[in-house]
């Protein structure tokens, strides 16, 4: 199983910049849990959503939005 501490040492693999000051480094990884915390909240609300075709239509919407981010990042505009 995947900890989000093994998230986390991928996180600052992949994305902190080699280097980085002390601050950034807290701030990022304090923004990184803060999104763990949010994505359990929403992950959570969607399970107890009985009705299946609502779970399948939430779960397609969260979907939608991060693919819609990462175009932005990917277009530099995020």
């Amino acid at each position: 199983m995947t900890t989000i501490r093994d998230e986390e040492l991928n996180f600052r693999r992949l994305v902190l910049p080699k280097g980085c000051h002390p601050y950034q480094e807290q701030e990022m990884i304090r923004s990184f849990y803060a999104g763990c915390s949010s994505m359990l909240k929403i992950v959570f609300e969607v399970a107890s959503i009985e009705d299946e075709a609502t779970r399948q239509q939430m779960t397609e919407a969260i979907q939608d939005e991060m693919d819609a981010f990462a175009s932005k990042v990917e277009r530099g505009e995020a």
